[in-house]
């Protein structure tokens, strides 16, 4: 395990796990008392993933990236015992944790490796049923209050066992945490890494300078990116190849990746790029994609992993057609899936036993699954649907276009037109008879935006997925 300058072993690791698990124990936490963690990926936080399922405890890993609404209604929520928080970030919820022991993480030897170091190791582990909560995540809350999701263990361990498999980890890989871990249960790596003895290499924040490094200087095999940490990453090596001798994978999920991206990125890096599939309330993992030097191929979420039964379906639960052209939404059934929600009904989420991912695509003979769009994302203009994901692939191709997201604007003729928000590589302009024509080749028509934004950013959540309903409230205005 490295952070920084800071190495452990797995037996050092396996101390601090025994001794938090103490010290929880200590601070009067019980059985089915929450735990919650605000804080930059840590070795903290890794500790605590380990360690609270020991005692009984649910741990509630929180985004620093939600505003203070939010947080207070998620603290509220949940109501947790304790919470570990990073310094820097104690102005997020200052007021807000009344009633809670506070310890504070401080990256060096503050109050959080004091509270550990003092305490005695409880090595035994409280027997739970394995129907019980262990972990509870949040969603991010962009259209509606955040929904608690509640992982059991036997959910959490199936997905490590499961996912491991789906996604071709290897003993002894060396994975380098890009993505912040309260994201999606890290992708079910806290629990997959310890499983095969794997190296955890942490850092803060996402910057192509120290990644790029990293991936040589601690022999990276296994990364997982959103696209647009993939985009800031190949602009930092330039148009040269700078292919890693350790990199295995490199698994791109949270957005479509369009086939420029993955093509670019399999040619710089030089190692298998591979789209991917899941979602919170899953573990997440639900699709892997497929090893494949066809960057069509590269961009497919790929097959249902163990432990998935997953369908592309029409509106009366029936599977569509295997063509690779006839769209449906998926629909799944898996023992990694949550329990329940901790302050929702699960009633628009499951319907007769299967799980409405609200994701519309395509499978083929193989069963592997191209993601065409959310179904909240696709644009309905003059009756005919046009995927946003299609139209956002046809304009990245273009090479002075950096990010682009596009989403539809209610209008009185046609429903909705097709508006896209674009970020460029540098200064200079692009008139839109020149987009238009350049789109011309690659997509409909009717297909082709109406108007064009040229921003200086995107605006993102805490993994870097681009919020698509902030935009959409701006043309609301």
């Amino acid at each position: 395990m490295v952070e920084g300058y800071r190495r452990l072993t797995y037996a050092q690791f396996g101390e601090r796990v025994f001794r938090l698990a103490g010290a929880l124990r200590k601070s009067n936490v019980c059985v089915g008392d929450r735990v919650a963690y605000l804080g930059y990926n840590s070795v903290a936080l890794l500790d605590l993933y380990l360690a609270v399922p020991r005692i009984g405890a649910v741990l509630v890993p929180l985004n620093f990236r939600l505003g203070r609404s939010d947080l207070d209604y998620i603290l509220g929520d949940c109501s947790p015992s304790v919470i570990v928080c990073d310094h820097g970030l104690l102005g997020l919820v200052a007021g807000l944790t009344g009633g809670m022991k506070v310890v504070v993480l401080d990256g060096t030897d503050g109050d959080y490796e004091s509270w550990i170091g003092e305490s005695h190791p409880l090595v035994s582990r409280e027997p739970v049923p394995e129907s019980s909560p262990c972990e509870l995540f949040y969603t991010s809350g962009t259209t509606a209050r955040p929904k608690g999701v509640e992982l059991s263990h036997r959910a959490l361990y199936l997905h490590s066992l499961n996912a491991r498999v789906g996604l071709d980890y290897i003993d002894g890989d060396v994975q380098l945490h890009t993505i912040p871990l309260f994201h999606v249960n890290g992708w079910g790596t806290p629990q997959i890494l310890p499983l095969i003895g794997g190296t955890q290499v942490l850092i803060d924040k996402f910057e192509p300078a120290l990644v790029a490094s990293l991936l040589l200087d601690e022999k990276i095999t296994v990364m997982f990116l959103v696209p647009t940490m993939l985009i800031s990453l190949l602009e930092y090596f330039g148009p040269d190849r700078r292919p890693s001798p350790f990199l295995r994978h490199v698994f791109v999920g949270g957005a479509a990746m369009s086939e420029a991206l993955a093509n670019r990125a399999s040619d710089v890096l030089g190692c298998a790029i591979r789209a991917g599939y899941g979602m919170t309330e899953t573990g997440p993992v639900l699709t892997a994609g497929e090893v494949s030097p066809q960057p069509a191929r590269m961009t497919r979420a790929g097959r249902a992993i163990p432990g998935v039964d997953l369908i592309v379906a029409d509106a009366n639960y029936r599977p569509v057609a295997r063509d690779d052209a006839t769209v449906g939404e998926i629909l799944v059934r898996s023992d990694h899936a949550l329990t329940r929600y901790s302050n929702a009904s699960m009633g628009d989420l499951v319907k007769d036993g299967w799980i409405h991912t609200g994701d519309l695509a395509t499978w083929d003979e193989t069963g592997s699954v191209r993601i065409v769009d959310r179904a909240k994302d696709m644009i309905i203009s003059g009756g005919e649907n046009i995927s946003s994901v299609e139209v956002e692939a046809a304009l990245t191709a273009h090479p002075d276009i950096f990010e682009v997201a596009v989403v539809g604007c209610p209008d009185k003729k046609w429903g909705e037109i097709v508006v896209a928000f674009l970020v460029l590589r540098s200064e200079t302009t692009l008139p839109a008879d020149l987009l238009d024509e350049f789109l011309c080749s690659r997509i409909a028509p009717f297909k082709r935006p109406r108007a064009y934004h040229f921003v200086s950013e995107l605006p993102k959540g805490g993994t870097g997925k681009v919020q698509k309903k902030l935009l959409r409230d701006q043309l609301a205005v």
